[in-house]
């Protein structure tokens, strides 16, 4: 992890290390478990088809926004 070397004063970098290895160690394991649990329900034959879940909606919204922003980029006259 990048930090402010001020921070680091009086500490011991190989214990700094340590604690972050072990920190970013249990979030990617807490991801792990969840996309794998994601994984298993694609595999389902309940499971919709498409590039998104309906329970997706605020991916979609940002999606529909970029596009109409680059559109309205690309227009002559169009604010």
């Amino acid at each position: 992890m990048l930090m402010p070397p001020a921070l680091l004063d009086g500490l011991d970098p190989q214990e700094v290390a340590e604690e972050q290895t072990a920190a970013a160690t249990a979030v990617n394991e807490e991801d792990r478990i969840g996309l794998e649990a994601v994984q298993r329900a694609v595999g389902s034959r309940f499971a919709g088809r498409g590039h998104l879940s309906p329970k997706e909606p605020g991916v979609q919204l940002f999606y529909r926004a970029l596009a109409e922003a680059l559109v309205q980029e690309g227009t002559p006259g169009r604010e």
